[in-house]
Formats: C-alpha cells, sequence, structure tokens
C-alpha cells in the first residue's frame, strides 16, 4: 500500500520550549481541533502525549460515526512527539509534532504527517483536508501564544460561572491552557470537584470560606434568551435568571474579608434597544424594550460591587458567532440547503463579534486594569442582516433566496422578533480599542475564513 507524506510547519515567534511546554497542558488538543471536522475526545488514558499514552476520538461524518485510537510515541521533551494510529479510518497514520529552536525567542513548528489509504484515488482529498486542519491549528495556536505573551503578568485565580455555555466551554479551556487556576460555580452537586465549587443561593451566604482567595469572577450564567417563544413566564425566568442570581452573588462577594479584584459580568447590547442610523458606544444612553431593561438591571445589580472596591465590568455582547455552535452554525447549516433568509427587509445592522475575540478580549479585561464600567463586545465593522447571510450563503457556493416579511417573523415569534431579529444596533467597541486591544476578525470576511475551509 502506498505511503503519503504531508508537511505543513510554520514561524512562532515564542521561544520553543514554550510552543512546546503548550503541547503538553490539559485541553491543547481541543482547542486545536477545527470545529467543522466533528471530532469529540471521550477519554485519554496514560500522561499524555508521553510515551504510551493514548487519546481516543469520535468523528461525527454525517450520520456516521468514525472512532479512533490514538497513541504517543517518541516523546523527546522540549523537541517532539509521534501519534500513531491504532484504530480508525486509515491504514496506517502517524503524526509527527517537531519543534525546532530558530532564535531564543523563535522556533518553527513541523507537522509532518505519513499515512496510507485502504482505498486508492483519495489521497489528493485528505491531503487537502490536512492543509486546512494543520493551517487552523497553527493559527490559531500563533494567535492564543501571541495573547498570552501580550499579558505576562502573573496567573490568576478565576471563579467562573456558566462554564458548560457556549462561552463559559471556551473561556474555561484558553483560561486554563494559559496556566491560569479555574473553578467552575455549579448549582448540581453531582457536578462538585476539585476543579468545581457548588453554589446554593439560598444557603451559601453563611458559608464563605469557600469563597476567598479569587483574583477574577466571571459571571456568565443566565437564562437562554433566544430559546423558546417569550410569554410573560419565560420573560420573567429570563430577568431573574440574571438580576436575582447576579445581586445574591454580588452580596457574597462583598461580605468576603478579601473581594476578587475584578467582577467581569455578562450583559448584552440589548440595553441600547432599536437604534436605526445611530452609532453606539458605551456612552450611549439606554434604550427601550424588553433587553434593553433587562441589561440596565443586570448590570444595576452587578455594579453594587464597586462599593467595597472591586473593579466592575459589564461585557456587553453582541451577537457571539462560533462555528459549530450557536446562530452562526444553524445558519451555515441553512445556507448549504438554500435556506438562508433575509429577515424583513435586511438593512437593519447586525453587531457581531467572533468566539476568539470575545475570549481574547475577556482576557484583556482582566489585565487592563483602567477598563470598568460597560465594555461594548463587538467586532468594528458591523454589517446588514442581507449581507451578513450572504456572506455566509457565499462561504458554502450559495444563494439566497428566501425573505421572511417582518410581519410574518413578528406573527410567529412576537416580541422576540422585533428584538432579536429585526433590531437595528450599530455598536462600536470605543473602550476596547481605545484601551489598545487589537480585534483578530474586525471583519465577516475574517471570521468566515478562518473558521472554514480554505
Amino acid at each position: 500500500m502506498k505511503k503519503h507524506r504531508f508537511l505543513f510547519s510554520s514561524l512562532f515567534q515564542e521561544p520553543a520550549k514554550e510552543v512546546f511546554a503548550w503541547h503538553l497542558r490539559n485541553g491543547a488538543l481541543e482547542r486545536m481541533l477545527p470545529p467543522w471536522e466533528n471530532v469529540k475526545i471521550i477519554k485519554k488514558e496514560g500522561d499524555v502525549p508521553r510515551n504510551g499514552s493514548k487519546i481516543f476520538l469520535e468523528q461525527h461524518i454525517g450520520p456516521f460515526r468514525k472512532k479512533w485510537i490514538m497513541e504517543h510515541r517518541d516523546f523527546i521533551d522540549g523537541q517532539e512527539f509521534s501519534d500513531f494510529q491504532i484504530k480508525g479510518p486509515f491504514t496506517t497514520f502517524a503524526h509527527r509534532h517537531y519543534i525546532e529552536e530558530v532564535t531564543p525567542k523563535s522556533c518553527r513548528l513541523e507537522d509532518e504527517v505519513i499515512f496510507s489509504l485502504p482505498f486508492l484515488g483519495f489521497s489528493k482529498y485528505v491531503i487537502r483536508e490536512l492543509h486546512s486542519h494543520f493551517r487552523f491549528r497553527h493559527e490559531r495556536l500563533q494567535k492564543d501564544l501571541h495573547v498570552y505573551g501580550s499579558y505576562p503578568q502573573k496567573p490568576v485565580k478565576v471563579l467562573l460561572s456558566g462554564s458548560s455555555g457556549m462561552i463559559g466551554r471556551e473561556l474555561l479551556t484558553f483560561l486554563r491552557l494559559g496556566g491560569h487556576e479555574v473553578t467552575r460555580l455549579v448549582r448540581s452537586r453531582k457536578e462538585e470537584g476539585s476543579d468545581a465549587m457548588y453554589w446554593d443561593p439560598e444557603s451559601d451566604l453563611a458559608n464563605l470560606s469557600k469563597w476567598e482567595g479569587f483574583d477574577v469572577v466571571i459571571h456568565l450564567a443566565g437564562e437562554n434568551i433566544a430559546s423558546g417563544y417569550w410569554t410573560e413566564a419565560k420573560k420573567q425566568k429570563i430577568i431573574l435568571s440574571r438580576t436575582r442570581n447576579t445581586w445574591l452573588l454580588s452580596k457574597m462577594l462583598s461580605r468576603l474579608s478579601a473581594p476578587p479584584k475584578v467582577f467581569i459580568c455578562a450583559s448584552a447590547i440589548g440595553f441600547y434597544g432599536n437604534r436605526p442610523g445611530e452609532v453606539l458606544n458605551e456612552d450611549s444612553s439606554q434604550g427601550v424594550g424588553f433587553l434593553s431593561e433587562v441589561a440596565a438591571k443586570w448590570e444595576e445589580v452587578a455594579a453594587t460591587l464597586k462599593e467595597v472596591g472591586v473593579r466592575v465590568v459589564h461585557t456587553r455582547f453582541g451577537l457571539v458567532l462560533h462555528p459549530s455552535k450557536g446562530i452562526f452554525s444553524r445558519l451555515q447549516m441553512a445556507a448549504k440547503v438554500c435556506l438562508g433568509a433575509v429577515l424583513g427587509t435586511g438593512k437593519q445592522k447586525v453587531s457581531w463579534i467572533s468566539i476568539d475575540d470575545l475570549i481574547y478580549g475577556i482576557y484583556h479585561v482582566i489585565y487592563k486594569e483602567g477598563i470598568s464600567g460597560p465594555v461594548n463586545f463587538t467586532s468594528p465593522y458591523s454589517v446588514t442582516q442581507r449581507e451578513f447571510i450572504e456572506k455566509i450563503a457565499n462561504k458554502n457556493h450559495r444563494k439566497v433566496f428566501l425573505t421572511f416579511p417582518k410581519r410574518l417573523l413578528k406573527l410567529l415569534l412576537g416580541q422576540m422578533a422585533d428584538e432579536l431579529l429585526l433590531t437595528d444596533q450599530e455598536v462600536y467597541p470605543k473602550k476596547l480599542i481605545q484601551s489598545g486591544y487589537v480585534f483578530f476578525h474586525p471583519k465577516l470576511d475574517d471570521f468566515v475564513n478562518f473558521f472554514g475551509r480554505k
């Protein structure tokens, strides 16, 4: 059986020992797997990636599942290691990671894959897929290491709520890979463990000792506003999940002998309401509507921690784009079968942010002591809803044929249609930019190209 060789290498402006050490950290592979490959890590055995350790993977391809078992061999500390397929779709598959020092402050990362296939005629396809795979891995690793290196202060101890959500999972992995100690704040006794702290808002007010010692508290938990029809009961649940629990958390933290230095609490650009024709920044006034009311109340209760000297930051999230979760992935699936649609006139501005810029932006806020109060987490370049859906469709080589009239959307979704789908908000991230944050995906093309095959 013929063997094929693929090689991908990149220059990193980081010391070789730091790049190698990053590969050894728990969560490194999860961070580097391209989202479009739909690969899930089932379990790990041994001290990954040292000799004899194994990783068990499962890949979803349409209705099918492919299982992989990879064994690590040829480990040379600070220099290289290899993964060999024990079970999987290839006849043979070996992946060598090699890191070579170029200067004391730079290195070259080289990924070499040697494989053979059970069928003829697929080698060119596999090589194209490998190129997309390693292009993504190297670019993401370069960006992650650049962000870590931009804030050389010592690691912090973080308490994180909402770690099971889309944003929380990504932030948890990124912080831990950066060497920070992160404890998840959970609401189920079953999840409590060495890395997770159980919180009962009603009874924990008397148990303060376990809350001591955190440098940063990040509060992301809250009822999903985009799931289900906005009945009065649903709206009340949305409000209480944000205001009541945030108030209780703030009260708890304010009673500590040493409160955290920073409290970062999620909020949303819904604060501004529907504002066609305006460019909004953190100095803009509160708007009108349910989401505006929710965001304002949320920020008000979080701000009480300022009274005990805590730096409070309200992260006003725009539409968060994740390649395999949330609204972007659903729109991409719709676009592939020509079901992408213009909503209303399509002229309403959409203020969005990539998941990576959101994570990097939070990291920036942790270390930039001059940042406090509301901070817009949006790209500097908003797009119209029509541009947004057409960009996704074009990436998938499709056209947009459908339009959902405003009246139909309001009939189907009620108030949610007005405040989530038809609202016009051009929100500018003034504080992030003025404080020196540089966006990695400032334009929608940057996001679509990075998270898609090339």
